[in-house]
């Protein structure tokens, strides 16, 4: 359904519908009989730039609370997912984007009910300027495996305050979140975490030290966090860290006198002048596994040759690609 002014919706009469798709709708109603009954049948749900969402609590729940994937886009006027009842409730995959005036994904009268969303497995929240906080509850969110706030979520200030019980997490991406400082405590719980991308987080400025997953880490990329000045200590015992990117951040980043993981497949490091030095200081033939150097940026304006003469250092053998 697309751009229809108005239009009535009685998918109880679809015993088998498994996908529901509206758009562009100027209000959204569901008719059906006052006995309306469950529809087990769908599985996915994506209501796209409704201008007016008629349909009651007790429908909504009927209707959608079986959905396995649920998608909001483009709602102009939707300040909390609460206010409508369409939040994590029954849903594997949520996402939400483009939605301009909200402000949270639930209100202070009504907290998200913990035995109600414990199955999310990802949430991807996109595009939300005025989004201000996440799910008190979000450190309750055992199955969920995958987290996403991309491309513009400035006001949000804090993810959660640790993520004790998201143990199963394992993907981390966020972009365009100026205001977070910090990540969460227990980070280091996070047994099965694979990946963590940060990019455009202006604040953010460290990883707390003690609480880093160090286990399963594959990925660990860091893209324009200029006061991001710090990488973790113990990174050199990320065995299984196979992919390693950092570019402008701050120019006082240095490596740690530990140095670098020696598993690494790909390396990239861009506007970092300190972190190149202590590279090639602690010795570049050690990374033994790197198939991908990239290095550019002002860390290598002075470089008139490489390896650099005098040092001594040899290029690991394994590389297959380099880019300076």
């Amino acid at each position: 359904m697309s751009s229809i002014v108005r239009k009535v919706v009685m998918i109880s009469s679809f015993l088998s519908l498994h996908e529901l798709s509206a758009r562009g709708c100027k209000e959204l109603v569901d008719e059906g009989s006052s006995s309306a009954k469950e529809v087990t049948s769908l599985k996915s749900v994506s209501l796209s730039y409704i201008s007016k969402f008629n349909i009651s609590t007790e429908r909504i729940m009927l209707r959608f609370a079986s959905s396995e994937y649920f998608n909001i886009y483009g709602w102009k006027e939707l300040g909390s997912l609460s206010q409508t009842v369409l939040g994590l409730v029954g849903h594997r995959f949520f996402t939400v984007e483009d939605c301009p005036q909200l402000i949270s994904v639930e209100t202070e009268d009504e907290r998200l009910q913990l035995d109600k969303i414990l199955g999310v497995e990802s949430l991807v929240i996109r595009d939300c300027e005025r989004l201000n906080q996440l799910p008190e509850v979000l450190h309750a969110f055992t199955f969920l495996t995958r987290m996403r706030l991309e491309k513009g979520c400035p006001l949000l200030e804090c993810i959660a305050q640790d993520f004790d019980e998201t143990t199963d997490l394992e993907s981390i991406y966020i972009s365009d979140a100026l205001n977070i400082k910090s990540f969460p405590r227990g980070l280091d719980k996070l047994i099965h975490l694979q990946e963590i991308e940060l990019a455009g987080c202006s604040s953010l400025v460290w990883f707390e030290e003690s609480g880093f997953p160090a286990t399963n880490l594959l990925v660990l990329l860091i893209f324009k966090c200029e006061n991001f000045g710090a990488i973790p200590k113990c990174i050199h015992n990320f065995t299984s860290l196979q992919k390693l990117e950092v570019w402008k951040c701050s120019a006082d980043m240095s490596f740690p006198e530990e140095g670098f993981p020696t598993n690494l497949t790909s390396l990239e490091i861009s506007n970092g002048p300190k972190m190149y030095t202590s590279l090639v200081e602690w010795g570049l033939n050690k990374v033994t596994s790197t198939q991908e150097l990239n290095i550019g940026g002002e860390g290598c304006s002075r470089v008139v040759s490489f390896p650099e003469q005098g040092i001594g250092r040899m290029l690991p053998p394994s590389l297959t690609s380099i880019c300076i």
